[in-house]
């Protein structure tokens, strides 16, 4: 189902053909989701085709779990993905960050999640500042 978009070229002014298969994965119980749907039809109206694909749709999945493979998309919803290169969205994004997505421009992704070990280590800076700035001065107050 590729997307054509008419689009004029500033240099020549001449109407060029854009195609894309854009792709919106999305799941009927995320409120995220729900949030891009409006931003999702208004690309449509400024004539990009976007197919949505609804994770809780057995058939639907599986077409989703395929682009999902084929560019190494490890993400959750919603996903917007352009399923001949791969360039891919995912999270809410408004429409200026989704109309860039749809022309076929490189979203910048989110910063990784620290790893488990960062986020460990965290947690044991988080529990040293506890006893030591917190219960310890209040030990020594009550004299135990």
């Amino acid at each position: 189902m590729p997307a054509t978009k008419k689009k004029t070229s500033k240099k020549t002014k001449k109407k060029v053909d854009k195609e894309h298969d854009l792709i919106f994965i999305t799941s009927e119980r995320c409120g995220w989701c729900k949030k891009a749907e409006p931003v999702v039809e208004e690309l449509r109206k400024d004539g990009f085709t976007i197919t949505a694909l609804d994770m809780t749709v057995e058939e639907e999945a599986k077409r989703a779990n395929v682009f999902k493979q084929k560019h190494s998309a490890q993400y959750g919803t919603p996903l917007f993905i352009d399923a001949v290169t791969g360039n891919s969205v995912c999270g809410f994004r408004e429409k200026d960050i989704l109309t860039k997505w749809a022309n076929g421009e490189e979203i910048p992704k989110p910063p990784p999640r620290p790893q488990k070990q960062q986020q460990q280590q965290q947690q044991g800076d988080v529990n040293k500042f506890i006893i030591d700035e917190l219960i310890q001065p209040y030990k020594l107050f009550i004299g135990k």
